[in-house]
Order: structure tokens, then C-alpha cells, then sequence
């Protein structure tokens, strides 16, 4: 309470509420998906961001480069899908989803693992970490955008 006897909520707690209670308006955020793409491959980084930037203005994405950057940018991005990477150098994906989902600030976010080094358990690994989604690469363009919310799933 304030001094005035007023109560403060913060303006998280408030959008949490809203979208619980099924409510639409303004609460001073940006309209659309929130995707933020982490992989150290500078190549596959760009290319992730460019194909989820063509799917049009409804979604805002952003990208880190390591384990490190992503949850420095999970902060300030507040994402509500994290395409993540599993073997990068310094903090792995593993960790970065283990974390993530060990936060109730972040256990919301759906987590889309990959990799291109598809070792026998790593599946099982990152499931355990708490990830929703986990594909080797190379990608299918239809399975990232599913993934993340941006198409209808076909599966039937």
C-alpha cells in the first residue's frame, strides 16, 4: 500500500490478469508474438529472424548470439516464444531452458529447442529441462513457424 492507502500493482501483474480474464486493450505493450531467436551460428540466427519478420507487423522479434545474452534479453524482451539453440559455447541451451522454466517470471514462455548435433538423449535432456518443442536441424521452415505459434498446426 501506498501512504495514501492506495494499492500499486505492477503493470506484469496487471497484463497477467487481463489475458486470464480473457480482457483486450492497451496496457502499453506491443501487439503481436514476441519471438526471441538464440543461436551462436550467425548464419541460422539471421536467417531465423528474417523468416519470422516475413510472417508481418503482428510479430516483434529479436535474437542473442549465447546462453548469456538470451536471459539478459529474456528481461528486457519479455518474449513469449524462445527459439533456442542446445549446444552453444559458455551456457548451454540446456541451462538457459532449465532456468527459464525454474523462474515463475519465465516458466510461461514456450521454449522451441534445436540443434544440429542430434546426440543420442539430447531430447530427452532438454524435454526434461522443460523445453515444449525440440527439432534438428536443418529446419523446415513450416516446423519453426508452427512452432512458434505463426501457422495452424497440421498435424490432425
Amino acid at each position: 500500500m501506498t501512504a495514501g492507502g492506495h494499492r500499486r500493482f505492477s503493470i506484469d501483474s496487471v497484463r497477467d490478469f487481463a489475458r486470464e480474464m480473457g480482457l483486450s486493450g492497451n496496457l502499453g505493450e506491443d501487439e503481436g508474438r514476441r519471438i526471441l531467436v538464440v543461436d551462436d551460428d550467425l548464419h541460422i540466427n539471421k536467417f531465423l529472424v528474417d523468416l519470422l519478420r516475413q510472417r508481418g507487423g503482428d510479430v516483434v522479434v529479436d535474437s542473442a548470439f549465447d546462453g548469456f545474452e538470451a536471459g539478459s534479453k529474456v528481461a528486457t524482451f519479455k518474449p513469449d516464444v524462445v527459439l533456442l539453440d542446445i549446444m552453444m559455447p559458455g551456457l548451454n541451451g540446456i541451462e538457459v531452458c532449465r532456468r527459464l522454466k525454474g523462474d515463475v517470471e519465465t516458466m510461461q514462455i514456450h521454449v522451441v529447442a534445436m540443434t544440429g548435433f542430434d546426440e543420442p538423449g539430447l531430447a530427452r535432456k532438454i524435454l526434461a529441462a522443460g523445453a515444449d518443442r525440440f527439432f534438428t536441424k536443418p529446419l523446415r521452415n513450416d516446423d519453426v513457424l508452427e512452432a512458434c505459434g505463426l501457422l495452424e498446426s497440421t498435424a490432425a
